[in-house]
């Protein structure tokens, strides 16, 4: 089985070209017309920052294409396009499971758990079949619980 993506992908991914085609622009209208070069660095910060979570945030650690074989899952990252990473499910803790709520719903989200870290994570926001992924894990790998969601967590595990 693989984990396929849902439409909430087109999100991000347009958020990131904007964004990208923004602090390009913007840099080079402020150095064509003579403006300091520290101003236009200051100016392109925040997009900067939006930037960086985009690709550390949502891009690394959750737009994630997952390959569940017989004994093993391949976890790819960045949308599938990242390295392929093999974990065997003997090698696992199990998962844990937590909720996200947005502003109309509320999401589940699984993380894979090797060694107490979460090495991977899948969405029913970001994944089409995820319920079904979740029924092909329950009966592979242990159910450590819930997790309490703490946005500061997540802030920390998108740039570790």
């Amino acid at each position: 089985m693989r984990s396929k993506f849902s439409l909430n992908i087109i999100g991000p991914i347009i958020c990131f070209a904007l964004l990208t085609f923004g602090i390009i622009f913007c840099t080079a209208a402020f150095l064509s017309i003579g403006i300091s070069p520290l101003y236009a660095l200051l100016v392109d910060m925040l997009p900067g920052a939006v930037l960086a979570w985009l690709i550390c945030g949502e891009f690394r650690t959750k737009m994630i294409v997952v390959d569940f074989g017989y004994d093993s899952m391949t976890i790819k990252r960045y949308g599938g396009l990242g390295a392929p990473r093999v974990f065997y499910y003997n090698q696992l803790d199990g998962f844990s499971t937590s909720i996200l709520d947005s502003i109309n719903m509320a999401y589940e989200y699984l993380y894979f758990i090797k060694s107490d870290k979460k090495i991977g994570k899948i969405s029913e926001y970001y994944h089409s079949n995820y319920a079904e992924m979740k029924t092909e894990i329950e009966g592979k790998l242990k159910d450590l619980g819930y997790i309490e969601f703490r946005y500061w967590d997540e802030i920390k595990e998108s740039f570790s």
